[in-house]
């Protein structure tokens, strides 16, 4: 597979397209540490919107009351700034070395509600003292039902008493929550490490309400210190929120090792907006930074969603199975090029490394979207949550963007500096160095923004924006498959899923039903069960709804059972039309159906000359066999004529059922004597 060498984002997006703005969102906070800082804990909100507006955040409380802030953005851009105390929001989790695990695995109802008159862009930010952190909030209209997790191994202090026997003595886990936005969402998770805090076997299912939050934490132990939740599954019969992170991580993670931690945090975006090609610029580092070694360095995160994804990255090539990633030093510009979609994320590396003098920074979570999920505009917030400080001494900006359009770069109303060329793409980058409080980025092109800072033992980032299209519709094939015998033969009409181009971005759609129509000639087929089967001449047609939970190469999706007949045709088509995939609550999903239809074939004709002994289309009928919902049978004349005539009425095998008087000057359905839905033809 060759690395991509004309990297550009797409054009300027349409109005309707999923994007990070929106007038709903759902949330919760992840644990973070704080049993050893304690000293300035706090939650935030930063809300903005690109026009006046008026929302509400409704917080419900550990107590089950709820919090009602109603805001107001007067002015286009500005921003919304608003607290909660953690002891009423952030969930809680394991607090080695007591591995209580309390709000871990089980239904917890404390998310916070944001609505809003008009399009609004959230960001929340999770602060203590040396371990902060922020993430941009997708909206609902983003989400989707199915998700890799985006996390970093766990971490552990860990002790040996004079008996040999070692035990942890304080434990940062891996950890993730997902949370409902509709009742009675069934979430089914498949854990990469196959255990938890709470259970050591892979696989958890739970019902979750709308407002429900799941915290999943890794179990840290002596011998198993490491656990990451990476490339764990999550698939859920509504959309759902995930967001996953780290309680206190360091980067790159070396047990025993005496540098800084902090928290991770970023809401992961779902399986179908992934990108197959992707281009991870490294952050400008803080102005203290040190080096302790070779393998000292911020990292690149790669994470594939199916198997065999070959990803080239800088010339690096793996072959990655379904939640397996690669991990790449980020010491310059990455291109990523594979041939499955990927997610990728860059993890800040930790200071205060070996007692060094790197004093400022701290590991930060931020995913980088594709080239295709790339906007034109941004508002985003440099944080600053402290009441008294800012959070931080560094403030930056990083913006990718095709250098072509660099006079239309613009950040707070300024040119952006130029911008220094990644090889191999169209594009460019810049670091900005910005103060705290909003800024707008804007641009004739789409391009990518990161929002990051840095104080000592600390730092945030995140992704200031992105589009959530869905890059790589699934494409699914419907194989009719061919029928073939005697008259008289007992035979089954099916139809089966022959191949499923991308079955992770396919359970991302989350269809669970399908609908489509089939047709045949029903002379050559007779259903045992015709009741649903519409007739009109010789073409039976039925419509069918097939329900399913989950949809895999050889599933049928249709069986009908029946006998072979004497038909009007040798040979026929069977034909499916109309597929149209729905969700479980009826709503359209865009998936590709291409149909292999079959066909019928009658074997043993008798013949004598060449001409078929018994033809049932021979001679010009004058009358046609008709059906009704009941179906209660007719014989409905194609012409009228000055004389009463005689039409026979013959079945499927050919025989005589019976003659029928066809008075003069009708043409109005006669009604018949058979058999509702028995095949029947008429002749002259």
């Amino acid at each position: 597979m060759a690395l991509a060498t004309v990297l550009a984002p797409a054009p300027c997006l349409a109005q309707n397209i999923r994007d990070s703005r929106g007038t709903d969102f759902w949330l919760t906070f992840l644990p973070n540490d704080r049993e050893l800082n304690n000293s300035d804990p706090s939650l935030h909100l930063f809300i903005t919107a690109q026009m006046p507006t008026n929302g509400e955040v409704l917080a419900v409380r550990r107590n089950g009351s709820t919090l009602r802030i109603p805001f107001t953005i007067a002015l286009a851009n500005d921003t919304v700034s608003l607290e909660l105390d953690p002891r009423d929001h952030e969930l809680q989790g394991s607090n080695y070395p007591t591995t209580n695990t309390r709000d871990a695995e089980r239904s917890v109802n404390i998310a916070v509600h944001i609505t809003g008159t008009e399009e609004l862009s959230v960001y929340a930010v999770t602060r203590e003292r040396y371990t902060t952190d922020a993430w941009l909030v997708l909206p609902t209209d983003a989400l989707g039902t199915e998700y890799r997790v985006m996390s970093y191994p766990s971490y552990a202090y860990t002790y040996v008493d004079f008996r040999g026997r070692g035990s942890v003595t304080e434990g940062f886990p891996s950890q993730f929550v997902v949370i409902a936005t509709a009742n009675d969402t069934r979430v089914d998770i498949d854990l990469a490490p196959g255990r938890s805090s709470v259970s050591s076997l892979p696989r958890r299912t739970v019902i979750l309400q709308r407002g429900d939050a799941y915290l999943v934490q890794t179990a840290i132990t002596y011998e198993q210190p490491n656990d990451d939740f990476t490339g764990s599954l999550i698939r859920a019969t509504k959309p759902v929120a995930v967001v996953g992170g780290h309680f206190r991580a360091q980067v790159p993670v070396r047990n025993g090792s005496s540098a800084s931690r902090d928290f991770l945090v970023e809401q992961v975006p779902s399986v179908d907006t992934w990108g197959k090609q992707c281009v991870v610029v490294t952050p400008q580092a803080p102005a203290d930074v040190t080096s302790y070694g070779s393998w000292d360095y911020a990292l690149c995160r790669i994470l594939a969603s199916t198997d065999n994804t070959v990803v080239n990255a800088n010339g690096t090539i793996q072959t990655l199975m379904a939640g397996g990633f690669m991990e790449v030093p980020l010491t310059e510009p990455i291109l990523v090029s594979a041939s499955n979609p990927v997610l990728c994320a860059i993890l800040a590396r930790s200071s205060n490394r070996g007692g060094g003098n790197s004093r400022s920074g701290d590991p930060f979570l931020l995913v980088v979207p594709p080239p295709e999920q790339f906007q034109d505009s941004y508002t985003v917030i440099s944080v600053q949550p402290n009441r008294n400080a800012s959070s931080a001494d560094e403030h930056w900006i990083t913006l990718i963007a095709p250098v072509s359009s660099q006079p239309s770069l613009f950040i707070d109303g300024i040119m952006a500096p130029v911008l220094t060329v990644i090889p191999g793409t169209l594009l460019g980058y810049v670091h900005i160095k910005v103060s705290s409080g909003t800024h707008r980025a804007t641009c004739d092109s789409t391009f990518g923004i990161y929002v990051y800072g840095y104080r000592q033992a600390e730092s945030y980032g995140y992704t200031g924006g992105m589009s959530f299209q869905r890059l790589f519709a699934p494409t699914i094939h419907l194989r009719v498959h061919d029928m073939q015998a005697k008259p008289g033969k007992l035979d089954t009409m099916i139809v089966t899923v022959d191949s499923i181009s991308d079955t992770a971005s396919f359970s991302a759609y989350g269809a669970s039903l399908l609908n489509f129509d089939m047709s045949w000639n029903v002379s050559m087929f007779v259903p045992r069960n015709s009741g649903n089967v519409s007739i009109s001449g010789v073409t039976g047609a039925t419509s069918t709804v097939f329900s399913f939970d989950s949809l895999n190469v050889g599933d049928t999706i249709l069986s009908v059972a029946g006998y072979h007949a004497l038909g009007t045709a040798e040979t026929d088509s069977i034909r499916l039309t109309s597929p149209l995939w729905r969700s479980s609550n009826t709503d359209t999903v865009n998936i590709f159906t291409i149909i292999r239809n079959g066909t019928i074939s009658t074997d043993g004709i008798c013949r004598e000359g060449g001409r078929r002994l018994f033809d049932p289309t021979a001679g010009r009928p004058s009358a046609s066999i008709t059906y009704n919902d009941h179906g209660d049978v007719f014989l409905t004349p194609s012409q009228s004529f000055a004389t009463a005539y005689t039409v026979d009425v013959f079945d499927a095998l050919g025989r005589l059922v019976q003659k029928c008087l066809v008075p003069a000057n009708t043409i109005t359905p006669l009604p018949l004597a058979s058999a509702p839905y028995e095949p029947l033809f008429v002749r002259p």
